[in-house]
Protein backbone atom coordinates (compact mmCIF):
# COMPACT_ATOMS: atom_id res chain seq x y z
CA UNK A 1 0.00 0.00 0.00
CA UNK A 2 1.25 3.11 -0.64
CA UNK A 3 0.36 6.40 1.59
CA UNK A 4 0.90 10.11 0.44
CA UNK A 5 1.39 13.37 2.61
CA UNK A 6 -0.65 16.17 1.69
CA UNK A 7 -0.02 19.78 2.77
CA UNK A 8 -4.00 20.81 3.15
CA UNK A 9 -3.29 24.41 0.99
CA UNK A 10 -6.97 25.08 1.96
CA UNK A 11 -6.88 25.04 5.81
CA UNK A 12 -3.21 26.61 5.78
CA UNK A 13 -5.34 29.52 3.79
CA UNK A 14 -8.00 29.63 5.91
CA UNK A 15 -5.56 30.06 9.14
CA UNK A 16 -3.84 33.12 7.56
CA UNK A 17 -7.43 34.37 7.01
CA UNK A 18 -8.34 33.92 10.64
CA UNK A 19 -4.92 35.81 11.65
CA UNK A 20 -3.57 32.27 13.14
CA UNK A 21 -0.30 31.65 10.86
CA UNK A 22 1.75 28.54 11.16
CA UNK A 23 5.45 28.08 11.45
CA UNK A 24 6.69 28.20 7.57
CA UNK A 25 10.42 26.72 7.12
CA UNK A 26 11.45 29.53 4.76
CA UNK A 27 15.54 29.14 4.98
CA UNK A 28 17.64 25.88 5.12
CA UNK A 29 21.45 24.92 4.45
CA UNK A 30 20.59 21.90 2.13
CA UNK A 31 21.99 23.64 -0.49
CA UNK A 32 25.31 23.54 0.62
CA UNK A 33 25.60 19.64 2.14
CA UNK A 34 28.08 17.46 0.24
CA UNK A 35 26.83 13.66 -0.04
CA UNK A 36 27.95 11.05 -1.81
CA UNK A 37 26.55 10.30 -5.03
CA UNK A 38 24.44 13.66 -5.03
CA UNK A 39 25.76 16.74 -6.86
CA UNK A 40 26.19 19.78 -4.27
CA UNK A 41 23.15 21.62 -4.32
CA UNK A 42 20.58 19.27 -4.95
CA UNK A 43 20.80 17.53 -0.69
CA UNK A 44 17.18 18.48 -1.03
CA UNK A 45 16.03 15.82 -3.66
CA UNK A 46 16.98 13.37 -1.77
CA UNK A 47 14.20 12.31 0.32
CA UNK A 48 12.10 11.82 -2.88
CA UNK A 49 14.98 9.75 -4.32
CA UNK A 50 15.42 5.68 -4.32
CA UNK A 51 18.74 6.52 -2.20
CA UNK A 52 18.56 5.25 1.64
CA UNK A 53 20.50 7.61 3.72
CA UNK A 54 22.42 5.82 6.70
CA UNK A 55 24.63 8.61 8.03
CA UNK A 56 22.06 11.75 7.86
CA UNK A 57 24.39 14.60 7.84
CA UNK A 58 23.00 18.19 9.99
CA UNK A 59 20.23 19.13 8.27
CA UNK A 60 19.03 22.66 9.92
CA UNK A 61 16.37 24.10 8.66
CA UNK A 62 14.87 27.93 10.02
CA UNK A 63 11.81 29.62 10.66
CA UNK A 64 10.39 33.11 11.72
CA UNK A 65 9.03 33.59 15.13
CA UNK A 66 8.03 36.64 14.46
CA UNK A 67 5.73 35.13 11.94
CA UNK A 68 4.72 32.25 13.76
CA UNK A 69 5.70 29.74 15.99
CA UNK A 70 2.56 27.49 16.03
CA UNK A 71 3.54 23.94 15.22
CA UNK A 72 1.10 21.55 12.79
CA UNK A 73 0.95 18.31 12.19
CA UNK A 74 2.85 18.86 8.55
CA UNK A 75 4.94 21.90 8.25
CA UNK A 76 4.94 23.32 4.79
CA UNK A 77 8.40 24.41 4.07
CA UNK A 78 10.48 26.07 0.98
CA UNK A 79 11.82 22.35 -0.39
CA UNK A 80 8.82 20.71 0.03
CA UNK A 81 9.83 17.97 2.45
CA UNK A 82 7.24 16.55 4.07
CA UNK A 83 7.98 17.46 7.45
CA UNK A 84 5.76 16.06 10.48
CA UNK A 85 5.18 16.08 13.93
CA UNK A 86 6.72 13.56 15.91
CA UNK A 87 2.79 12.87 16.90
CA UNK A 88 2.25 11.66 13.26
CA UNK A 89 5.32 9.81 13.54
CA UNK A 90 3.90 7.62 16.54
CA UNK A 91 0.63 7.20 14.33
CA UNK A 92 2.52 5.43 11.93
CA UNK A 93 4.25 3.51 13.91
CA UNK A 94 1.00 1.86 15.65
CA UNK A 95 -0.66 1.63 12.09
CA UNK A 96 2.69 0.00 10.78
CA UNK A 97 3.18 2.34 7.84
CA UNK A 98 6.70 2.13 7.30
CA UNK A 99 9.13 4.81 5.94
CA UNK A 100 12.96 6.50 5.97
CA UNK A 101 12.78 9.26 8.79
CA UNK A 102 15.44 11.96 9.72
CA UNK A 103 16.69 10.53 13.40
CA UNK A 104 15.20 12.79 15.82
CA UNK A 105 17.49 15.54 16.32
CA UNK A 106 17.37 19.40 16.83
CA UNK A 107 17.08 20.58 13.28
CA UNK A 108 14.46 23.41 13.08
CA UNK A 109 15.74 26.49 14.26
CA UNK A 110 13.98 30.11 15.24
CA UNK A 111 16.26 32.74 13.87
CA UNK A 112 15.01 35.04 15.78
CA UNK A 113 15.35 33.36 19.44
CA UNK A 114 17.65 30.49 18.34
CA UNK A 115 14.97 28.05 19.94
CA UNK A 116 14.93 24.74 18.26
CA UNK A 117 12.92 21.60 17.83
CA UNK A 118 12.83 17.94 17.19
CA UNK A 119 10.55 17.39 14.23
CA UNK A 120 10.40 13.94 11.87
CA UNK A 121 10.54 14.13 7.75
CA UNK A 122 9.14 10.98 5.96
CA UNK A 123 9.57 10.74 2.23
CA UNK A 124 6.69 10.55 0.05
Amino acid sequence: MIYKLLFDADSEENRINKGTRTIFIDHTNTRDIEYPGIKKEFFDTIIFSENIIKDWPNVNLYYDSKVSDKEIDYLYNVISWPIIHERVKTVFELKNIEGQALPQQNFLSNYNTKISRSLSIYPE
